[in-house]
């Protein structure tokens, strides 16, 4: 099975007929199987979609996110309580214990960091690269000496030229690109977690009561040194000051390139989720931390893709 994001831009009505997402615009239909489906960006506030549609698409597993008036991703839909065994596996998530969430935390900061390395030995920037997977080798359980912040400073000021991390609110088309794309692998976390029967709100190491994706910001973050990678080229590819709807449809297409060695094969990103998300399932049943699988990236296929 292919599945496809699907990003739109234009006003249209959206709705279902006999299991086929029907998207109707001044060009005419289009007609989309449900079950080809992984992800919808609705890159417009001039799109109407009818209730029947929502809640097949949650039914079929889909995420769908939408925009602001500024365009910025900001709400998303995902299927409710879906796994068979949910009661089963949210009370084990509940019940998981401290030395358990701190190895996973510890393993989590760990990956990221050595992929992050890895980023900035791509870009040749030896030195930096080489602190970072001594860093990596240096995390302590539940990143006691906290680590990830270290790898942070040097990352982004290797990673990019005079230049500051913003999460909420950015304009410089460098950040803007960076929250667009991790809101996107963000959704494919999220819609795992669910399918998966585990509950996205309760977090590993996030803790926020006012964040309803805890846990999808835990499990993405060996997932965010993809995303950078993916940034950095795609900018100077199209050279641009302002994050375009060009930029934006490249960023979406980020879950179905396949530069994500996991499990002892190679796996587009979207699919790398779904493994890792499995196995933070079976950590959680069987309380247990060597289930727990997690990326690398693959530069040379990445370049094969993209390149």
């Amino acid at each position: 099975m292919s599945w496809r994001s699907i990003f739109i831009t234009k006003p249209c009505k959206i709705h279902i007929e006999h299991d086929n997402l029907i998207i109707s615009n001044d060009d005419g239909e289009n007609l989309v199987t449900l079950d080809s489906i992984a992800s919808i960006v609705i890159e417009t506030t001039r799109a109407t979609i009818t209730t029947y549609a929502i809640s097949k698409l949650a039914e079929a597993g889909v995420a769908v996110l939408y925009v602001d008036k500024k365009y910025n991703l900001n709400a998303i839909t995902l299927p409710f309580h879906t796994h068979s065994t949910f009661s089963k596996i949210v009370h084990s998530q509940i019940d998981i214990s401290k030395p358990l969430k701190k190895q996973l935390w510890q393993e989590i900061v760990k990956s990221k960091v050595k992929n992050q390395a890895a980023v900035l030995n791509y870009f040749n920037r030896e030195r930096s690269s080489k602190i970072l997977y001594e860093y990596a080798k240096s995390v302590k359980s539940n990143d006691e000496e906290n680590v990830e912040a270290k790898a942070a400073r040097i990352y982004w000021s290797e990673l990019f030229e005079n230049f500051a991390r913003v999460q909420k609110g950015a304009d410089d088309v460098r950040n803007a690109s960076l929250n667009y794309c991790y809101a996107i692998v963000r959704s494919a976390v999220a819609r795992s977690l669910t399918n998966a029967g585990l509950m996205p709100s309760f977090g590993i190491h996030h803790q926020n009561y006012f964040n309803a994706f805890n846990l999808a910001d835990d499990m993405i973050e060996p997932y965010r040194p993809f995303v950078d990678l993916h940034v950095k080229l795609i900018l100077l590819k199209y050279d641009d000051e302002v994050l375009t709807s060009q930029i934006k449809q490249e960023f979406v297409n980020i879950l179905n390139l396949e530069y994500a060695e996991i499990d002892s094969g190679l796996s587009n990103l979207r699919t790398a989720v779904d493994t890792t998300i499995q196995s933070l399932q079976k950590c959680v049943l069987q309380k247990e931390i060597s289930h727990l699988m997690l990326p690398s990236i693959n530069f040379e296929k990445y370049e094969d893709e993209c390149l």
